[in-house]
């Protein structure tokens, strides 16, 4: 079986925190890869390099879908969907929140049955 990769970049940066002290949020739009035809994404293959952040909370966000039984009833998805979320500082004139990541896996396949 064929094994390639795939690599999705997230980023979001929230306005900064003022001189009111209001802190800001913000999603990025989601960025979604589907795998090639006959093929599935190795689930456990996926791995999140936060590469740059700021501000009181930032994460990335998941999302599996379209699963496909790959052995008996072992299922992989064929569709990932990723996004980014930040949260800015607290404190009065203290910034931006901000994150930046990368999302890799691998997929496996082709497969008889998808």
């Amino acid at each position: 079986m064929e094994m390639a990769g795939f690599e999705i970049i997230v980023e979001t940066s929230t306005d900064p925190t003022g001189g009111d002290g209001v802190r800001h949020d913000k999603f990025s739009e989601w960025q979604t890869v589907t795998a090639p035809a006959h093929h599935v994404i190795v689930k456990d293959s996926v791995h999140v390099y936060e590469e740059s952040a700021n501000g009181d909370s930032h994460r990335i966000e998941l999302d599996f879908s379209d699963p496909v039984k790959v052995f008996g009833t072992i299922t992989q998805p064929q569709t990932i969907k990723a996004r980014a979320y930040a949260l800015g500082p607290s404190g009065y004139w203290s910034g931006r929140g901000w994150i930046q990541a990368k999302v890799t896996g691998e997929f496996e396949g082709p497969l008889p049955n998808v």
